[in-house]
Parts: structure tokens; sequence; C-alpha cells
């Protein structure tokens, strides 16, 4: 009989500790692994390892520790894109170069640190005279055409916006470092497309738009989709695009946001 308890116990520790381990890196790091493993899992899934956390927390304090560990992470988060949105001049130094296969050309790269702190990837848009780069949590930066010639180094100005007050800050958007999803410039206006938090249970599509001035802009709600998704991760094809079409229109994809794959919908 003891021998039978024993194993009980090694077994009920064990599923435990995989709990443990699972929430508390799988589901908060970023890696390759921790990524696959979140954009693969069904949501019906997740829920129900929601229910079974949210129990044993009111009894085993490991768990109560992880969620006051993530408010404190949250806080951090938010704290230090604060600082980033501050920053009023980017430079970019050299980086190496490379030819892309079956081509002739030299491209030179360039890089900055903190570029990559303010998100994971940037999105581009030019008008006549200037390059825009938007990065992945929303800094707004812009240099001139004449200059990108440059090779000892790249300096990029800041546009000082509004977008962290409406996109981040108001929704406690900051899990994610990558919420932009496109930039558009036209008619001497920019719209940037990013995907947007209404809750811990919902997300959407959403576009802001400005009168393009580099003294700083002040970001208005153009549109959104207003269909609420349950999640949202790095992996999520959430859509966003944007692209010039006729006089007055632009475009914009919409994604998927995994309907079929994690959420298990059959309706379009």
């Amino acid at each position: 009989m003891k021998k039978y308890l024993f194993f009980f116990l090694v077994i009920v520790s064990f599923i435990l500790f995989l709990n443990y381990y699972s929430i508390k890196h799988l589901a908060t790091q970023d890696g390759f692994i921790s990524n696959k493993i979140r954009h693969n899992t069904p949501q019906i899934v997740k829920n129900y390892l929601k229910k079974i956390n949210h129990h044993f927390s009111e009894k085993i304090f490991i768990f109560k520790n992880y969620e006051q560990k993530k408010e404190e992470v949250q806080k951090l988060k938010q704290h230090k894109l604060v600082i980033l949105d501050k920053i009023n001049i980017l430079d970019l130094q050299p980086n190496g170069q490379f030819i892309p296969d079956g081509t002739n050309l030299k491209i030179s790269k360039f890089k900055n640190n903190l570029f990559f702190e303010m998100g994971v990837r940037g999105y581009l848009a030019k008008d006549e005279k200037n390059i825009y780069i938007i990065t992945g949590m929303g800094n707004l930066f812009y240099i001139q055409n004449k200059d990108i010639l440059n090779k000892k180094e790249l300096i990029l100005k800041k546009i000082n916006t509004n977008f962290y007050n409406l996109a981040i800050l108001g929704s406690n958007n900051t899990y994610h470092r990558n919420i932009v999803k496109n930039v558009l410039v036209k008619n001497d206006k920019i719209y940037v497309s990013y995907y947007k938090k209404n809750n811990e249970n919902c997300f959407f599509n959403s576009v802001l738009v400005g009168d393009l001035k580099h003294d700083g802009i002040e970001f208005k709600q153009f549109f959104e989709t207003n269909e609420c998704q349950p999640f949202y991760d790095d992996n999520t094809a959430v859509g966003g695009n944007l692209a010039d079409y006729k006089k007055n229109s632009i475009l914009m994809t919409i994604g998927g946001w995994d309907s079929y794959v994690r959420q298990k919908n059959n309706n379009p």
C-alpha cells in the first residue's frame, strides 16, 4: 500500500511541476520553443489550464507568487517603454554587408540595440523628402532621403506622438513587443495599424491617423474592426498591412487570428 501511495505522490508532484514549468517559463518567456507551444496550443486547453491554475493558486503559494511576479514584470515593462519613448535620436551604426542570392546588389546593414528594445520589428513609409520608420511598440522616427546614402551612420530623429497613451497605457498592452502592424503615409497624413487590446479576452485590428508633422503628431482613431478575438501572440496572423489604393482610399488586410487552428471555429 505504501508503495502505491509513493508512486501516486510522485506522479502528482510531477504533474504539478510540469504545470508550474509551463506557466512560469513557457507562458512568459520569449523563444522559439515557447512561442511554438503558445502558438499551437488550442485555446480550449489554455482556458482549462487557467481554471486549474486559478484553483490551485488559492491553495499553493507558488502560483500566488507567480501572479505577483507577473504584475511586477508588467510594471517594469511599462517603465522601460516610458524611458524608451523619451529617446529623441537614434544613431544606427554599420553592421556589415551582404549580397542577396540572384542579384548584384550590395546591401548595407545598420544596427542600434535600443531599436530592438523598442519592438522586434519595424515598418517603413516614405514621402518625397523623408523615410519614416516605426518600431513594434510605436516609436516613430524619420530620416531625410539624401541622408540614407551615408555609409558611416544613420541618424534617426524622433517624432513625438501620443501613440503610447492611446495604444499601450490605457489597456496595459505591454506583454508583446510588436503591437504595430504597419504604417502608411498619404496626402500629408500618417496611418498606423496595430492590434488593439480591449481586455484580456478581446483583441482586434485598429488604425490611427494623424497629420504628418515633424514637431509632433496627435493620433486619432480612424478605423477598427470591433470583432473581438480571444487571444494574441507574436505568431498570430492578425493582418493589418496597409497599402495606398485610389485617391481617397487605402487598403488593409485582416488576418485569420488562427480561427480554425487554435479557436477551432468553423465559420469564416
